[in-house]
């Protein structure tokens, strides 16, 4: 996984002039935002936790190798930002993971470790390195995935799942909640000492950074490993570059013009447009979420390696798990979109305790049935 590459000169980089205050008074393409000719926008603890969920992701990758063990100790560390990491880093994603499932996450690397020091590749019934010759034994120099006992690949679980626990989660129920947007932490009227923002402002722009998408993104973003793009921001891309049955042509376009709107309503005080604005965030974003475990999961059906089609199944579920951090009857002031129920039943066909080697193509269309149905109907 790659490090995001949105120096701190990107953010405050001056596109256009603007008059020596927080009104927005012309109509802008890129989320860039001053007051007194300085940017007023600032999210870099968002930029490094997708950093360092990179990183862990990379160390992760070492265990798909088969007889190479990786350490519960080191991942948990970085987990915590205790040690482990190349680079230094301030922030941490424990902290910011929805607590219920902070735990979740601490035995999933656990279970990761142990399985990595198996000798032997994964069967279903045991954890291993499931690889592009199964049902034959393969070496450790052949491509494949460490899943559980059930196939599913434990990197492509704790992954997905923290971008929702953490970056979704943080977003649409902290940033986005009713505290920072209209209670408590919502002042909207005092710059924050030794800062160029107020706290609003802030909140707005910490959501902004964790949906992993550049200042300037638009149509000519085609490539989902562009390094300007963060964690969430690859599927983003990734979905508004896709014209069958799962992409949203115009979702880089329709995202950044609806937190472009959201920031500047703030700017203007305009509440209405701003909760309007981060609806329509909401909806974009969880769409995409969604919409990518509905391709992977549609991949699945055609894929005859077995090791891949575990891979696009993990890929489906860590997706799902990840978009249900938007909680019906939140904090946020944007709605949850789409409907959660059919959401869980889909995982209930194909989720965290199904036996990925028996996955039928009956049960694939049925869970991309209740995806496509869980969406409102226009």
């Amino acid at each position: 996984m790659k490090k995001i590459l949105l120096p701190l000169a990107t953010i405050l980089l001056i596109i256009s002039c603007k008059k020596e205050t927080n009104k927005n008074d012309q109509s802008l393409e890129t989320y860039t935002f001053l007051r007194n000719n300085e940017s007023s926008v600032s999210y870099t603890g968002q930029i490094e936790r997708q950093d360092m969920l990179s990183e862990m992701g990379d160390y992760m990758l070492l265990a798909h190798s088969l007889g190479r063990e990786i350490s519960a100790d080191t991942l948990q560390a970085m987990y915590k930002n205790e040690y482990g990491f190349s680079g230094t880093y301030t922030k941490n994603l424990f902290s910011k993971t929805f607590a219920n499932d902070q735990q979740f996450f601490l035995d999933q690397m656990i279970a990761m470790a142990e399985a990595s020091k198996e000798v032997s590749n994964a069967t279903p019934g045991k954890a291993g390195v499931l690889n592009e010759e199964y049902p034959q034994a393969g070496t450790a120099e052949s491509a494949g995935y460490l899943v559980n006992e059930n196939g599913l690949e434990y990197r492509q679980l704790i992954i997905k799942r923290l971008m929702g626990a953490v970056f979704f989660h943080q977003a649409m129920e902290v940033y986005f909640g009713e505290d920072y947007m209209n209670n408590h932490g919502s002042d909207n009227q005092t710059v924050e000492a030794g800062k160029n923002y107020t706290p609003m402002e802030h909140h707005f722009d910490e959501a902004f950074g964790y949906a992993g998408i550049p200042t300037d993104l638009s149509a000519d973003y085609t490539d989902k490993n562009n390094s300007a793009l963060g964690i969430w921001g690859e599927y983003i891309v990734e979905r508004s570059n896709d014209n069958g049955t799962f992409g949203i042509p115009g979702l880089n376009e329709a995202l950044i013009s609806a937190f472009i709107e959201g920031r500047t309503a703030i700017v203007d005080q305009n509440y209405t447009a701003r909760n309007a604005a981060i609806t329509n965030i909401a909806e974009l974003w969880e769409k995409a979420i969604i919409y990518t475990a509905g391709n992977y999961f549609k991949r699945s059906i055609t894929e005859t390696n077995v090791y891949k089609k575990h891979h696009y199944l993990s890929e489906g579920i860590g997706f799902l798990l990840a978009s249900q951090y938007h909680f019906d009857n939140g904090t946020s002031v944007a709605p949850r979109y789409f409907n959660s129920a059919k959401i869980e039943e889909a995982l209930t066909i194909i989720g965290l305790n199904t036996n990925l080697y028996n996955v039928t193509e009956t049960e694939l269309n049925q869970v991309i049935a209740l995806i496509t149905s869980a969406e409102p109907q226009a």
